[in-house]
């Protein structure tokens, strides 16, 4: 289920909540009128401006439900020099994909570049180490190729077939 039904739900539980409270209230009809048009305005408005978020890349400063995210896979990034970090990340827990925005920062530019090297030369993904951690630590490179993944286990063959010579006896 897309995160967009329950947010849009609470949106709307409310405006209807503040319509109620201006039916209610003891004002002039005229006032209770504009307050019900303004709160029947308000549900497509904010129906449109989530919508219109869903594809606009996540600052990591405001992800409050995956902070506590030890790795996640980069599917692919952008860098604009002295703006902004784009990433495209898988995240273990979330099934499709999410993209953020980071601060710029020339190591972990350097590292993506470089990281992104070493996974095309052994034929494998990229993967950052706690992608929502403001880190200043430059000891540990927090990006990194991911490991080539298990062979197959081979199959044995099946046990060879025993022909008997006919015996002479019957």
């Amino acid at each position: 289920m897309s995160p967009l039904a329950p947010i849009f739900l609470g949106l709307a539980t409310a405006a209807a909540g503040l319509a109620w409270i201006a039916v209610w209230a003891p004002r002039r009809p005229a006032v209770k009128l504009a307050a019900l048009g303004l709160t029947g305005l308000l549900l497509p408005l904010g129906y449109l401006a989530l919508t219109d978020l869903l594809g606009r890349p996540k600052p990591v400063r405001d992800e409050w439900l995956a902070a506590r995210t030890t790795e996640a896979e980069v599917l692919g990034f952008d860098l604009q020099e002295g703006e902004a970090i784009h990433l495209w990340l898988r995240l273990p827990a979330i099934a499709e994909p999410r993209a953020y925005r980071l601060p710029w920062s020339l190591p972990l530019a350097r590292q993506l570049q470089d990281g992104q090297r070493a996974a095309q030369r052994a034929g494998t993904g990229l993967a950052m180490r706690l992608p929502f951690e403001p880190s200043l630590d430059d000891r540990e490179p927090r990006v990194y190729p991911l490991p080539q993944p298990a062979a197959p286990p081979k199959e044995l063959p099946p046990p060879p077939v025993v022909l008997r010579a006919p015996s002479g006896d019957a």
